[in-house]
């Protein structure tokens, strides 16, 4: 049958059951606010899911024993992931299309920039950099990505950016 379930902690889950556990196409509000979307089997979420973080980001795609496979994480900033995930963390090969206009191609490491990839201008899919990348952070929060040829990426906590070369900051 369906139905609807709220437990003591206001985790709320409506959709299909079977022998008293989730078992088919169901809906799970936990109680932060979260809402997961997809099958259940069982009483687990598995296979491709639709996952509206409260903070407004949105996940689409594989899911597994509460971890994200391979997907499409939009934030709610407007940039846009896809690509592979493993331990829930952005790696292996994926793109990202940040909101301040730039897209990058290639390979990540635990949610950052790491390898291989190419830099594009968004709108026009222009390629302005290739190389090896690696992700810096400053203390004021400033997103650093340099790489292998001494072109590098600034966005700072102030929304400026810069992207070129740099002749005091090679990795």
């Amino acid at each position: 049958g369906s139905g609807v379930y709220i437990d003591s902690l206001k985790n709320k889950y409506e959709g299909a059951w079977l022998d008293d556990k989730e078992n088919g196409a169901g809906k799970y509000t936990d109680a932060k606010g979260n809402v997961y979307e997809g099958t259940w089997t069982n009483g687990e979420l598995k296979g491709y899911i639709t996952l509206r973080y409260r903070n407004k980001n949105l996940y689409e795609g594989e899911y597994n024993q509460g971890i994200r496979g391979k997907g499409k994480f939009t934030y709610a900033d407007g940039s846009v992931y896809t690509g592979n995930f493993a331990k829930n963390k952005r790696s292996g090969y994926g793109e990202m299309s940040y909101h301040f206009g730039l897209t990058f191609k290639g390979n990540w490491v635990s949610n950052e920039i790491e390898g291989q990839g190419d830099f594009f201008e968004t709108s026009s899919q222009k390629k302005l950099a290739s190389g090896i990348w690696k992700t810096e952070k400053s203390k004021e929060g400033d997103l650093i990505l340099l790489n292998s040829d001494g072109y590098m990426v600034c966005y700072y906590a102030n929304k400026d950016l810069y992207f070129g070369q740099s002749a005091n900051l090679l990795p």
